[in-house]
């Protein structure tokens, strides 16, 4: 697709969707600290914000207009933006301030996502609005969380040592069983893929940014058997630490 199709795409979709998107595309534009982006029924980028385009390391809106979802990103990950788009499509009902996980590579941190269908003049749904902020601190988490907040902050700062479940729902003073259905309720995972995910960011960050040995690095974020390492990091991100390194390198 060349960049006047793109561009015509984008103009066609934004004319279907009304002024007060586009008015609301150059509001997100403008923001430092939101990632935004709009995609159609058919999971085809139509517009992304600088903060996003910076996040997943594009240079140019364009570049990715007209892009599925699923040639911009790993399998895992795409499967994952697939099905909450799905979901709202589905439904009609917007997504509001969900923990999410599978971020787009750079990112490192989880972050609370919210997303709402888009509509045209006669009410059909025709594509959904995406904007995430960072959750790299507790008190950028809604105060509903409750004492959830404690156990993430808790989390953050050992992530890197060994932590039982027990542990953990002592800090949310609840029993391990509630802790556990507390926990997935609110983060939508469960206590050990939280951990794991803790885990797989800081490797991922130190991938990218030093020299360290794999096998240096999975003992340094929490991970007792580089292999274990080697498939958690592969299942989660789509690529072994080697070739994430070699795609994200920027030391």
């Amino acid at each position: 697709m060349t960049d006047s199709e793109k561009t015509d795409l984008q103009k066609e979709f934004l004319k279907h969707a009304g002024r007060n998107v586009e008015a609301f595309k150059r509001l997100f534009d403008a923001l430092p600290n939101v990632l935004f982006h709009i995609a159609d029924r058919q999971e085809r980028i139509i517009a992304m914000n600088p903060r996003c385009l910076e996040n997943c390391n594009v240079v140019r809106e364009l570049d990715v207009v007209g892009e599925s979802i699923a040639d911009l990103f790993p399998s895992v990950i795409a499967e994952v933006y697939m099905a909450r788009d799905h979901e709202v499509l589905a439904t009609g009902q917007p997504i509001v301030n969900r923990v999410y996980s599978h971020c787009a590579d750079r990112s490192t941190t989880l972050r609370i996502m919210n997303v709402w269908p888009l509509y045209d003049a006669r009410g059909r749904i025709i594509g959904t609005a995406a904007a995430y902020t960072d959750a790299a601190s507790t008190s950028s988490m809604p105060d509903w969380y409750g004492s959830i907040k404690e156990v993430v902050a808790f989390v953050d700062r050992h992530y890197a040592e060994r932590l039982s479940l027990a542990q953990l729902a002592k800090i949310a003073k609840v029993s391990e069983p509630r802790f556990r259905r507390l926990f997935q309720s609110v983060m939508e995972m469960t206590p050990g893929h939280y951990v794991t995910t803790i885990r797989l960011n800081a490797a991922r960050k130190l991938l990218a940014t030093t020299d360290m040995l794999i096998s240096d690095i999975a003992t340094q974020v929490g991970f007792w058997d580089q292999s274990h390492f080697v498939k958690a990091f592969k299942r989660e991100r789509g690529l072994t630490p080697s070739q994430y390194r070699k795609h994200h390198w920027t030391a």
